[in-house]
This record gives structure tokens, sequence and C-alpha cells, in this order.
């Protein structure tokens, strides 16, 4: 039971910490692609 609760908790805090940021650099990149936009449009 342990090692499934370890095989099961490891790989949900690795996408906690992977989410983050790709989440930041995605907002940050749309944000991006829309000033962009509408300083050309």
């Amino acid at each position: 039971m342990s090692v499934m609760g370890i095989a099961l908790r490891t790989p949900v805090e690795d996408c906690r910490r992977f989410a983050r940021p790709v989440a930041i650099r995605l907002t940050f990149g749309m944000v991006l692609l829309w000033a962009i936009s509408s300083r050309l449009g």
C-alpha cells in the first residue's frame, strides 16, 4: 500500500511543480501575442 501511495504521490507533485511555470509561460505568451497583434492591427 505504501509503495502504491508513493508511486501515486510523486507524479502528482511533479505535475504541480511542472504545471505552474508552464501556465505562467503560456499566459505570458498569450499576452505577448495579444500585444504584438494589437500593435500590428
